[in-house]
């Protein structure tokens, strides 16, 4: 046997090597340049979403979300690392710095039409604010409870005969 023939190297397979070596080293580069790099979590999750996807099929399997959930919690703390780009924060006070509420950056400008939420404005805000402001008021939630109250008894009633029918609801109707 010659050991020229046994060691032969297709361009193939130097190719494979090269895109292999190239996705690699672009994973672990992403992962040390990331703002995310000081985060704790699991160690697949620094390089890729596959560790996401994991969570997301086991859960859909066997065990409830919340336990899992609380068991990254117990390990990593209040801040954990899911995915290259993606954290979950276990901290209700961080809600106000993550989604600026009340900050003055834009709101997601592109395509979002005028309206109560969008309006960056104070003194336009509180003018749209007070034209439905009413429509909340005390007074007028009062007035609607007659017809929350027909509701209501309509949707028991309309679940009751499904239960003596024993047949399926189907609330996407």
């Amino acid at each position: 046997m010659d050991i020229k023939n046994s060691f032969n190297v297709t361009n193939g397979s130097i190719a494979v090597f090269i895109l292999a070596v190239t996705f690699v080293l672009k994973l672990v580069i992403d992962s040390r340049q990331a703002r995310l790099s000081q985060i704790p979590g699991p160690w697949l999750a620094r390089y890729t979403d596959l560790y996401a996807v994991y969570l997301a099929w086991r859960t859909g399997r066997s065990s409830p979300k919340e336990s899992i959930m609380n068991d990254l919690r117990d390990k990593y703390g209040d801040v954990v690392r899911l995915g290259p780009r993606s954290v979950t924060v276990f901290d209700p006070s961080a809600v106000p710095v993550i989604y600026g509420v009340r900050s003055r950056k834009p709101f997601r400008q592109s395509g979002v039409t005028t309206s109560l939420l969008s309006i960056q404005d104070e003194a336009l805000h509180s003018r749209y604010r007070r034209l439905v402001s009413n429509a909340y008021s005390l007074t007028s939630l009062k007035a609607y409870e007659p017809y929350v109250d027909e509701l209501i008894a309509k949707f028991v009633e309309i679940c009751n005969s499904h239960i003596e029918e024993k047949k399926a609801l189907d609330l996407n109707r």
